[in-house]
């Protein structure tokens, strides 16, 4: 499904299908699960760190 700009992304809301393009599980596990986005993220999409807001 979509992510709105400015919602969490959780580990149900992403699927790693393409090793060496965009962020890989041990990252998101350990510092992104559960920040929140910088720009809306369509299904789909590959996410990269400027996609998540880091206080």
């Amino acid at each position: 499904h979509d992510i709105a700009a400015g919602q969490p992304v959780t580990l149900d809301d992403v699927e790693f299908r393409r090793p060496g393009f965009g962020i890989g599980p041990d990252l998101f596990d350990e510092q992104l699960c559960d920040r929140k986005t910088t720009r809306a993220i369509a299904k789909g999409a590959v996410l990269e760190l400027g996609d998540f807001a880091f206080d």
